[in-house]
C-alpha cells in the first residue's frame, strides 16, 4: 500500500464531509471514493473505520457507509457535553493562561470582527478562527482539547447548515469578549456563567436551523 495512503484518504474524506461536499445521509461507496481521490480501496476502507470512530460516518452491515445524520436529541446531548468541557477549560484557563495568551486571543477576536465588517468574512462561523477552540486550548490539557475537537467535528455536521444574523454575530462577539475579560480578571465563575448562556443561545440557533430543514 502507498505510504501514508490511509492518512491521505482519511484527511480527504473528512474534509469533504466537514465542507458538506458529502452531506449528512450521503452514502460513501468504496469504489467511487477510491476513483475520486485516486487511491486503492484498502486505505479508503481504513479511513471509513477511523471516521466511524469519530462519529462522522455510520457503517451498516450489508448497506454501506453513510455520512452521519444527527437527531435533535443527539444535538442536545452534544451541547451538554460541550458545555461541560468548555466550563472545565475556563476553570483551567483562569489558572494556566498567561496574560500574553489572553491578549493575543482578544486581538484575534477583534481582527475577525474587522474582517466581518469589511465583508471578508461572510459568516460568523469562519473556519479561519474558532474562539471556542482557542478558549479550550488555554486549558493546556491535551485530553480535553482532543475530546472537544472530536465533539466539534460531529456538531459541525449541523452547524454548517445554520447561519447567524448580523445582530447575533455582534452579540456573540460581545459575549466572547466578556468571557475572555472574566478569565483575564481571574473571575472563573462569572466566565462560566456567561459561557453557559452563550452556548445555550448557540444551541437554540442550531436547533432552529435543524428543525427548519
Amino acid at each position: 500500500m502507498e505510504p501514508n495512503a490511509s492518512d491521505l484518504a482519511y484527511r480527504t474524506i473528512k474534509s469533504k464531509i466537514l465542507s458538506q461536499e458529502y452531506v449528512p445521509g450521503f452514502q460513501l461507496k468504496e469504489v467511487q471514493i477510491s476513483r475520486e481521490i485516486g487511491l486503492t480501496r484498502t486505505p479508503v476502507r481504513e479511513a471509513f473505520i477511523r471516521l466511524e470512530r469519530e462519529g462522522l460516518l455510520r457503517i451498516f452491515p450489508n448497506r454501506g457507509a453513510f455520512v452521519t445524520e444527527l437527531s435533535e436529541k443527539e444535538i442536545e446531548d452534544f451541547y451538554e457535553v460541550r458545555e461541560a468541557l468548555e466550563v472545565m477549560a475556563v476553570s483551567l484557563a483562569v489558572r494556566r493562561a498567561s496574560r500574553e495568551e489572553t491578549f493575543n486571543l482578544g486581538k484575534m477576536l477583534n481582527k475577525t470582527h474587522q474582517l466581518y465588517q469589511r465583508g471578508a468574512v461572510k459568516n460568523y462561523e469562519d473556519p479561519r478562527f474558532d474562539f471556542h477552540l482557542e478558549l479550550v486550548k488555554l486549558s493546556k490539557n491535551n485530553k480535553l482539547i482532543s475530546s472537544w475537537k472530536m465533539l466539534a467535528a460531529q456538531l459541525s455536521l449541523v452547524r454548517i447548515k445554520s447561519s447567524m444574523t448580523r445582530k447575533r454575530y455582534v452579540n456573540a462577539l460581545s459575549e466572547h469578549l466578556g468571557i475572555l475579560s472574566h478569565i483575564e480578571a481571574g473571575e472563573g465563575k462569572k466566565a462560566e456563567k456567561l459561557l453557559g448562556t452563550h452556548l445555550n443561545k448557540s444551541k437554540i440557533n442550531v436547533l432552529s436551523a435543524f428543525n427548519s430543514t
